[in-house]
C-alpha cells in the first residue's frame, strides 16, 4: 500500500506535526506499507493530511483526487473526532 503524507505550513499549529509524522512513519513501516512523496502525476492509496489546526488548509482538491482514501488530521482531531495528540498516529493507522 502506498501512503503519502502532506504537511501544512504550521502557521497556527496546536500540535507537534513533526512528532506525529515521525510516529506515523514508524508505524507505517511496521505494517510494511510504502511511504511516498505526493508527486503531481503519482497516485497513492492513502493521502494523510497533517494540519496543525482546525482550519485544515492543506490538501487541495487535485491532491485529494490522487488518492483512493484521504485521512485528515486537523489540530487534535482526526476528521471531526477530538483526540489526545499522543493518540493521533495510531488513530490514523486505524483509519487506514
Amino acid at each position: 500500500m502506498k501512503i503519502a503524507v502532506k504537511y501544512c505550513g504550521s502557521c497556527n499549529s496546536e500540535t507537534d506535526l513533526a512528532q506525529i509524522g515521525r510516529s506515523l512513519t514508524a508505524q507505517v513501516q511496521q505494517y510494511g506499507w510504502q511511504l511516498s512523496i505526493l508527486d503531481v502525476d503519482a497516485e497513492v492509496d492513502v493521502l494523510v493530511l497533517l494540519c496543525g489546526c482546525l482550519r485544515a488548509c492543506v490538501g487541495k482538491e487535485d491532491q485529494r483526487r490522487q488518492a483512493k482514501q484521504v485521512v485528515r488530521v486537523a489540530g487534535k482531531h482526526l476528521g471531526w473526532l477530538p483526540l489526545k495528540e499522543s493518540e493521533l498516529p495510531q488513530a490514523v493507522i486505524e483509519a487506514i
